[in-house]
């Protein structure tokens, strides 16, 4: 009987707390759910009992998020124990933007270190919150020790993100000065905001650094190209990024269905379309089926053309109402003349 009570114990949690427990976005309610189930049940959070303690606890499941002052606690705790990890790990638990006066509610240790801050400059970037960014961009500046790798990366990505370039440039240098080498993620970043910009003379620059400095480029790195010579309207550039990255894949991968998106879009927008239909013919021999946001611009790019055919036979097992919505259609490919069946 007592056997039997304890399985009903341990298993019951994991049954019911599932069923209640609302999506992260809604887990700022838990922590006080957790606090009245210690005061009406102190057993369940005995160490026999596991699940429910893991399911409830912050540090055990997924679908809870703790409060500012939870948080709060284990920053103190992380700071005095130079745990940079656990402290990482609590502002990911915590998952939501930090307060405009954060500065006043540290301990004066973790602001005298610049680990810390650095994890802190992190998570602001993480969330977008380019105003704290910057209170402990200044903050750490006034510090007597180096800034660290971490603090350099989250930096530069986030004024990158604004568009701020200068910053972003002087940060390079000063990385630079400190012997610490930028990694994929900052280049990425910069990357990011020179296409924004549509800048290419700095965005090649940047690639010859890479090259020089060993960083081997990604999908996102390929990508960004792609879309700063659509931008652009360089045709020759693109073509060369797209070789280059189907080099950089390998014969026997196929570039997946965003990179394939990036490069249709880029013959549209440098005027070669004469190119899609061979585009196509790869997918087709890849047994990739495009998204419906490519296979909308491939219908209005390729409607009323002989390559019409083969966007048809991706559309051939779709359910209309999956297929793009594309106006003034009217009949296309061979055969018997028929609409052509659109959905919203």
């Amino acid at each position: 009987f007592f056997r039997s009570l304890r399985i009903f114990r341990n298993v019951v949690p994991l049954l019911v707390l599932p069923m209640i427990s609302p999506p992260q976005g809604f887990g700022r309610v838990l922590p006080r759910f957790r606090r009245i189930l210690e005061a009406c049940c102190p057993w369940s959070f005995r160490p026999a009992s596991v699940p429910l303690r893991c399911l409830v606890s912050s540090a055990g499941s997924p679908w809870v998020s703790m409060d500012f002052p939870e948080l709060l606690q284990r920053i103190e705790g992380a700071t005095a124990s130079r745990d940079y990890v656990a402290l990482s790990n609590a502002l990911k638990r915590f998952d939501a933007p930090l307060p405009g006066d954060l500065l006043s509610h540290l301990p004066r240790e973790m602001m005298q270190d610049p680990e810390s801050c650095a994890v802190l400059l992190s998570h602001c970037v993480r969330m977008n919150q380019s105003g704290l960014m910057k209170t402990l961009h200044k903050h750490l500046v006034g510090l007597p020790q180096p800034l660290p790798a971490l603090a350099f990366e989250s930096l530069m990505e986030g004024y990158s993100r604004q568009g701020e370039l200068a910053v972003v440039a002087e940060l390079m240098r000063r990385m630079r000065r400190s012997g610490i080498t930028p990694s994929l993620r900052v280049y990425n970043a910069i990357l990011g905001a020179m296409a924004r910009k549509g800048l290419v003379d700095d965005a090649s620059q940047l690639s010859r650094d890479m090259a020089r400095t060993k960083v081997r480029p990604d999908e996102n790195t390929y990508a960004t190209f792609l879309e700063l010579y659509a931008k652009v309207g360089d045709a020759s550039k693109l073509d060369m990024t797209w070789g280059e990255y189907r080099k950089f894949l390998g014969p026997d991968v196929p570039p997946g269905m965003r990179m394939y998106h990036l490069y249709c879009a880029g013959l549209v927008a440098t005027k070669q379309v004469a190119k899609l239909p061979h585009v196509c013919s790869e997918m087709h021999a890849a047994r990739i089926n495009p998204d419906p946001p490519l296979l909308s611009l491939l219908t209005e790019t390729l409607c009323g053309t002989p390559a019409m055919s083969m966007v048809q036979q991706f559309t051939a097992g779709l359910h209309p109402q999956k297929l793009p919505h594309i106006s003034n259609v009217g009949t296309v490919g061979p055969g018997p003349e028929r609409p052509m069946a659109v959905g919203s």
